[in-house]
């Protein structure tokens, strides 16, 4: 099986009709094992329609293994959310989202790329820090469930 890259932008509540929902009952389930401030399915749903969000995602057959949810403006885009699963980790897919979203950024004319992350999240950090993300500040006390502070990275483009 091939991985298939997809960057899109859902556009209406018809177009989500169209698209498999499978898709976004894959993303429901990945956002509950992986984080602990998950978004559910109506939040997802609602993320994709926005006007300014730009989503990644990369299948395995037919299977979602790996997305990234943004929301762009005019200086630049922050990265919502970005999870590979477990047992596809380590093989560059998240690396791939990254690059892809700078590509982005730089073809819109965009100066940044923002994220936060939770400060236990030492492989997430390591890694946007391999990428060129610069510690900005920490949000404290951030997560509610679980009480830890966010460090807040950017990478200009």
């Amino acid at each position: 099986m091939n991985k298939v890259l997809i960057f899109e932008k859902i556009k209406s509540k018809f177009e989500i009709k169209k698209k498999s929902k499978k898709y976004f009952t894959d993303i429901e389930k990945i956002e509950k094992s992986y984080f602990k401030n998950f978004w559910s399915y109506n939040q997802i749903l609602s993320h994709f329609i926005s006007s300014n969000s730009h989503n990644l995602y990369i299948k395995l057959g037919d299977k979602i293994i790996s997305y990234c949810l943004c929301i762009a403006n005019d200086e630049f885009i922050e990265i919502l959310k970005i999870v590979t699963i477990q047992n596809h980790r380590g093989r560059g897919f998240a690396i791939s989202l990254l690059d892809k979203v700078e590509e982005f950024g730089i073809n819109n004319s965009l100066k940044r790329v923002c994220l936060e992350v939770d400060e236990t999240n030492n492989s997430a950090i390591n890694l946007y820090k391999k990428k060129g993300f610069r510690i900005d500040g920490l949000r404290k006390k951030y997560y509610r469930n679980s009480n830890t502070n966010a460090v807040l990275m950017s990478k200009n483009i």
